[in-house]
């Protein structure tokens, strides 16, 4: 990093910072054991997110706002995860062609599952969609319009059975201990819950989920 006189230059900073996002060169090179190396460390990073979200109370009105920022950014990060996982090169190329966003990998990971075989209805595949554009929705708002919140605490269990579907279906390996407590939480609800729901469409999945649980 530059110094100027005997203080830092953020200006040098900032730029610096810039540059290491703007390049990911060194991913385009990865041989497997390096790629290993990056989805061990990124699945470590994914399983901390789940663990601040789901050990902390931030479902109440006064940490909506957290509880789904957290949310988006995991999300972000698990879908990403999941496109490098099935098409490696091709994502890089478009990632440094300036496709970094979240809409950009919401829709090629809905063509992957759509394209390869994965097995999903379409129904489901539509679900998977209307999760994700929840999502991006609520991490939107979140970030970008600050002085009101609102959540449907009825979707939580949908967001934890996309992980779980989607931890199943790129073989992400997330540990028993979180997976075992997200279908805890799914469960509770389905005893618990007396209001209007969403139609169930991963139900057999999950209830495998369940059984294998036992």
């Amino acid at each position: 990093m530059v110094k100027s006189s005997q203080y830092l230059n953020f200006d040098d900073t900032i730029k610096e910072v810039k540059n290491f996002y703007n390049k990911i060169d060194m991913l385009k090179n990865f041989d497997e054991n390096k790629k290993k190396q990056f989805f061990d460390e990124k699945k470590k990073t994914l399983e901390k997110f789940l663990e601040i979200i789901m050990q902390n109370d931030l479902s109440d009105l006064p940490y909506v706002q957290v509880h789904h920022s957290l949310f988006g950014v995991f999300y972000e990060l698990l879908i990403k995860f999941c496109i490098l996982k099935e098409d490696w090169e091709n994502y890089i190329e478009n990632y440094e062609g300036g496709n970094k966003n979240f809409e950009y990998a919401k829709n090629k990971l809905l063509k992957i599952l759509k394209d390869k075989n994965f097995n999903f209805s379409e129904k489901q595949i539509k679900r998977i969609k209307k999760i994700l554009d929840f999502i991006q929705i609520q991490r939107n708002n979140f970030v970008h319009s600050l002085f009101k919140e609102m959540s449907y605490l009825v979707i939580e269990p949908q967001l934890y059975e996309l992980i779980i579907i989607l931890d199943d279906a790129f073989k992400i390996d997330i540990n028993d201990k979180l997976l075992s407590k997200m279908l805890d939480e799914i469960l509770i609800h389905k005893k618990d819950y007396m209001g209007m729901d969403y139609e169930e469409v991963f139900e057999k999945e999950i209830n495998k989920k369940e059984r294998n649980k036992q």
